[in-house]
């Protein structure tokens, strides 16, 4: 089992459009997937000077192979989405942590 992870940095100005989008059309849209479940979000806090707060969303996947094919299939249309509600106001990258037997 893996975690996708995208942290974001947004600016205060568009929190309140950011957090509605994930919760009212990202996070339904990568769960209408198939690939994906168990969605959170959790705020990332740090001691760095930045503009706004960084935000962690985070689902679970069955493996790399399933990672794979949601890229192939919908990464394109996730990016175009994401740009033409924030271009560059909002910064994103992707992460994938694997889940480890204690």
């Amino acid at each position: 089992m893996l975690i996708f992870n995208t942290t974001y940095l947004v600016p205060d100005k568009v929190y309140g459009k950011w957090i509605k989008w994930i919760r009212e059309e990202n996070i339904p849209y990568m769960l209408q997937s198939g690939y994906f479940e168990k969605p959170q979000i959790a705020k990332v806090y740090s001691n760095e000077e930045q503009e706004g707060e960084s935000f962690s969303v985070q689902f679970h996947v069955a493996g790399l192979d399933e990672l794979e094919q949601w890229h192939l299939k919908y990464a394109t249309e996730f990016q175009t989405n994401f740009k033409s509600k924030f271009g560059e106001e909002v910064m994103f990258f992707a992460t994938i942590l694997e889940i480890m037997d204690l």
